[in-house]
């Protein structure tokens, strides 16, 4: 079967370019301690990133509706003060950026991730300069479903082609999230979600690592 041909490559950004488990762990952890929630292993955590942070709140620490606004706002907080910054992209994955673009292909981040963050992150790791785009959910998480941000990413980014889109992510969001806008999924297994888990969500292809994905995409 012949290979698809994608001109617009969006990327996730958690479990995607970087690994950003331990700032968003300590968070996590401090949400916890100052307002409970259900007792969890941190083994579990991974579970909880790539969703939107209302829907992990209420279904990984059981909070109730009434104390999910407070809860993202005590996350925000800390994870501002002293998460943000702990996190390194991923070996290879500058690499993948400029192979990309040298082979003439537009590169957009969409992430459930605030915005404000993910250009903040980019910039730090000094990629931005590859990426047309760099998008992500709103603060208050009013876009912050998977489907909503790729969505804005292609509208603000002016694609209407979305056969020549495709996002690369670790989770089954980002497959659900791609299925919902109309556009494919390719999985990778170097961020916080299974292989088994990517298969039954119906993704493309799956890289084992960075190269991988310069093998499906060029």
């Amino acid at each position: 079967m012949e290979q698809k041909k994608y001109d617009y490559i969006l990327f996730d950004f958690d479990g995607t370019i970087a690994d950003t488990s331990e700032g968003i762990f300590d968070s996590f952890d401090y949400v916890r301690k100052t307002l409970g929630g259900r007792d969890i292993p941190r083994s579990d955590y991974d579970k909880m990133i790539g969703p939107p942070l209302a829907f992990s709140f209420r279904e990984f620490f059981g909070f109730g509706e009434d104390e999910i606004e407070r809860a993202i706002r005590t996350y925000r907080v800390e994870y501002e003060r002293a998460g943000l910054f702990k996190c390194k992209m991923y070996e290879g994955m500058k690499d993948v950026f400029s192979s990309l673009r040298q082979a003439g292909k537009s590169l957009f981040v969409a992430t459930s991730k605030p915005e404000v963050y993910a250009r903040k992150l980019m910039a730090h790791f000094g990629v931005s300069h590859f990426f047309s785009y760099i998008g992500g959910s709103d603060i208050g998480e009013k876009r912050a479903k998977k489907s909503e941000v790729i969505e804005y990413v292609l509208s603000a980014s002016g694609v209407k082609d979305k056969s020549r889109a495709v996002i690369v992510g670790d989770r089954l969001h980002d497959a659900q999230g791609a299925k919902e806008a109309g556009i494919d999924c390719i999985g990778v297994l170097f961020g916080f979600g299974s292989e088994a888990e990517l298969k039954n969500a119906g993704v493309e292809k799956i890289a084992q690592t960075p190269a991988d994905i310069l093998k499906i995409l060029l």
